[in-house]
């Protein structure tokens, strides 16, 4: 920490170098210290009972605090790091840089360091997609595998969904084809069924009832009398039935304007 703070207060030294302006207008000389001149690693020899040694002190001081200010230390904020998960349609690859991204920015710690490593492969196998996350949690990657083979993994299993993805329609669209060709060939056999069959066998339905077993002539709701007489003799009989209608030789035409 000492060190961070010195190297970013000899910098600042450096820095405020540069603004000639504000130094000769607060030193009014024209040598300006650097950042190590500033910020010296022994003991200066300073004189304090003159102007510029109280200004070279002043000077130390200032740049000190501005070290300490730029070295402060981030809050380590590990929540927000675990709010970082991969998203449905994002690849391995940008979800690992969001990671890198995700550590700099709530830590400080070095991506590239053994820790970061450390760090960012457990986030990258706990916080990646379900599919991704079961397969590597499946084939037993842990944070001992590097963060190339556990990224090379990843992106098999994400460019292998369309794969996946089309296999499934494809077996989804043979099982609707065979269903349908199942249903149709039952349906042009029924035809072929029927006219195998007698009129007393099942699959026979009677035109006049509906019920299968017999045919219209032998329905035995159709040998019932009708309830009113018959139109033409006032029997009590069907008029089909009638039996001057038979015999008579206008009973066609009769029929037909009935």
């Amino acid at each position: 920490v000492k060190d961070s703070v010195l190297g970013k207060a000899v910098a600042y030294g450096d820095e405020w170098l540069g603004n000639e302006s504000v130094g000769k207008r607060e030193n009014k000389i024209v040598a300006l210290p650097t950042g190590n001149q500033a910020v010296p690693t022994i003991e200066p020899d300073w004189d304090y009972n003159t102007a510029k040694g109280r200004w070279d002190q002043s000077h130390f001081v200032r740049c000190i605090l501005e070290g300490l200010r730029q070295a402060r230390s981030k809050p380590l904020n590990y929540g927000k790091l675990a709010d970082i998960e991969q998203e449905e349609k994002e690849a391995p690859g940008k979800f690992l840089d969001r990671l890198r991204e995700g550590l700099c920015r709530f830590t400080e710690i070095d991506p590239e360091s053994e820790e970061g490593k450390v760090i960012l492969k457990d986030r990258f196998l706990t916080q990646s997609a379900p599919d991704i996350r079961h397969k590597l949690l499946k084939q037993a990657y842990g944070p001992n595998q590097s963060l190339d083979t556990l990224l090379q993994l990843a992106q098999t299993v994400y460019y292998g969904r369309e794969y996946e993805e089309k296999k499934e329609r494809q077996k989804k669209t043979k099982e609707k084809t065979e269903a349908f060709a199942t249903a149709m060939k039952n349906v042009l056999k029924q035809p072929e069924k029927n006219a195998q069959r007698g009129p007393g066998e099942k699959g026979w339905a009677c035109y006049y009832c509906g019920k299968e077993g017999h045919l219209k002539r032998d329905c035995p709701q159709a040998s019932k009398l009708p309830l009113a007489p018959c139109p033409v003799c006032k029997g009590p009989h069907w008029k089909r039935d009638c039996p001057q209608r038979r015999r008579s030789p206008g009973s066609d035409s009769q029929d037909n304007q009935d």
